[in-house]
């Protein structure tokens, strides 16, 4: 596993997940973050650990998110210090892109030019669409914009294709078709240009200082990790593990978190949502959860490497993740589930 730097091992992607706070509700959030879960981390807290996690492990592909990463106060010294220990990794913060003047503002736009780090906004609304799109140009040099084409495009255009009709990859051989076929389209099976645009297609936003910006909209969300019972109590899944571990759709969402890294964004966040928040779990669903180890950035490379090797395989805790999976269509909104919580973190961010 040693690679052309030295280093001894390689790892394809990494969530650097900073912060537990976001200022939307999007229902059946897989981090928890549709509630009002507090908390963040400040890259001083464990700048150390990771300090000591460059020099033993690549990352080829690192994604700042969280929660709202842009929440955290501490977003340009996390951007300038990752890049500055992964200086040839891709980089790119997943955020929703509802903070962006205060950051234009304090000259981030130029730090993404100057770590090559992508801005990968990811709407949940598309009411918010065109007002974000004006909103993103205006911080830009000379923006260009490119569409690009998502599979489920294609997929759905075969799905309603006649024999007769022509292929369609893309919006640009959407808007050549004949226009009997593109009024059917529209008109009868309901996908067209601007169907293309808000809900499958990814749009790109590049200027000439090289800042780098994607926007995707997407209003499909999945089962989250646990579910509101009500009286103020949420309730974990008593699966198989085998079975939830094969819908799961986070299994390469491996999450650096304090210093530590973890299989997954449950076994990272279930422990500290169940400190503010009340989550009834049996005896042994507890022990099952605290048993979870992270693996730390001082292990014995036996241990690294058995760790690593691992992550893509079932472990006991996904027991507590749901075995069958429900999708939801959902617009996000401002307006957080007001739940009573045990305790309140003292890191917030105002």
């Amino acid at each position: 596993m040693h690679n052309s730097t030295g280093k001894k091992f390689v790892k394809d992607y990494i969530e650097f997940y900073i912060t537990n706070i976001c200022n939307f509700n999007c229902e059946n959030c897989n981090r928890l973050n549709n509630y009002y879960f507090s908390g963040h981390e400040l890259w001083s807290d464990h700048a150390d650990e990771y300090r000591q996690w460059s020099t033993k492990v690549d990352f080829e592909h690192i994604s700042i998110l969280g929660g709202e990463p842009t929440l955290n106060s501490d977003l340009s010294t996390w951007v300038s210090e990752l890049r500055n220990l992964w200086p040839d990794a891709k980089m790119s913060i997943v955020t929703n892109g509802s903070k962006l003047k205060y950051w234009y503002q304090r000259g981030f736009f130029d730090l993404l030019a100057k770590t090559n780090t992508e801005l990968l906004i990811s709407l949940h609304n598309r009411s918010r669409y065109q007002e974000l799109i004006t909103e993103i140009k205006s911080y830009l040099i000379a923006p260009k914009e490119t569409y690009v084409s998502r599979m489920e495009w294609k997929m759905t255009y075969i799905d309603v294709k006649d024999p007769s009709w022509p292929d369609c990859e893309n919006y640009e051989d959407f808007l050549n078709l004949p226009e009997h076929i593109k009024k059917e389209c529209i008109e009868i099976h309901k996908i067209g240009y601007d169907d293309f645009l808000k809900n499958t297609g990814i749009l790109e936003l590049n200027d000439e200082r090289g800042v780098k910006i994607r926007v995707t909209y997407f209003e499909n969300f999945r089962s989250a990790p646990i579910f509101y019972t009500g009286n103020n109590k949420f309730s974990v899944y008593d699966s198989d593990p085998e079975q939830a571990h094969k819908v799961c759709s986070s299994k390469k969402c491996t999450h650096m978190m304090n210093g530590k890294m973890y299989k997954c964004h449950n076994v990272a966040l279930l422990p500290e949502f169940s400190k503010q928040f009340d989550v009834i779990m049996t005896d042994d669903q507890k022990t099952v959860l605290s048993a979870y180890q992270p693996l730390e950035s001082g292990a014995e490379d036996l241990t690294m490497s058995a760790f690593l090797e691992e992550l893509p395989n079932t472990i006991p805790q996904c027991n507590l993740c749901p075995s069958e999976i429900e999708h939801f269509f959902l617009q996000s909104t401002t307006d957080k589930p007001k739940i009573k919580k045990k305790i309140f973190d003292i890191k917030l961010i105002n």
